[in-house]
């Protein structure tokens, strides 16, 4: 997302208005695709951003172990639950 987000808000807020004032065709190609593209699929991505970050979450979950272990970082051992029901 932001691959794609922040190169169109850097042309529709700095490039854009200059083309604009210069009187060239691109800044309302600029405009209209900031407008009619950009915009839009901006607020569409955002209800989908809670799914997407508990997606990503379960998938680090899993692999956090080997993640760490690569990376030379020591992963405290998950305790074992005791087998009598005391706790003991």
């Amino acid at each position: 997302m932001a691959l794609v987000m922040l190169p169109a808000e850097v042309l529709a807020t700095f490039i854009g208005p200059e083309l604009l004032e210069m009187g060239a065709p691109g800044g309302r190609w600029v405009s209209a695709l900031h407008a009619d593209v950009v915009v839009p699929v901006f607020l569409a991505f955002i209800p989908a951003l809670p799914g997407v970050t508990w997606v990503v979450m379960l998938l680090l979950a899993r692999r956090w172990p080997v993640i760490c272990a690569r990376l030379g970082l020591h992963v405290l051992p998950v305790p074992q639950p005791s087998p009598d029901s005391t706790g003991a």
